[in-house]
């Protein structure tokens, strides 16, 4: 099966899931811009974190934000 006929077949279950994956990403790198000193490491590591690892919103509001 081609993967462009897969997309559109499951498009109801892959677009809403692409959707938040990236809302989630945006958000977390925005929070991480406007809170560089409330960020356990570095944040440049924390950005790359959540850009290129899946879920990697997840790693970073479970454990790379210190609590204020």
């Amino acid at each position: 099966m081609d993967i462009i006929e897969y997309l559109i077949e499951n498009a109801a279950i892959v677009l809403p899931i692409l959707v938040l994956e990236i809302s989630m990403k945006i958000i977390a790198i925005i929070d991480i811009l406007k809170n560089k000193d409330l960020i356990r490491w570095n944040y440049k590591i924390m950005i790359a974190i959540v850009t290129f690892v899946t879920l990697g919103w997840g790693f970073y509001y479970l454990f790379g934000k210190v609590e204020s």
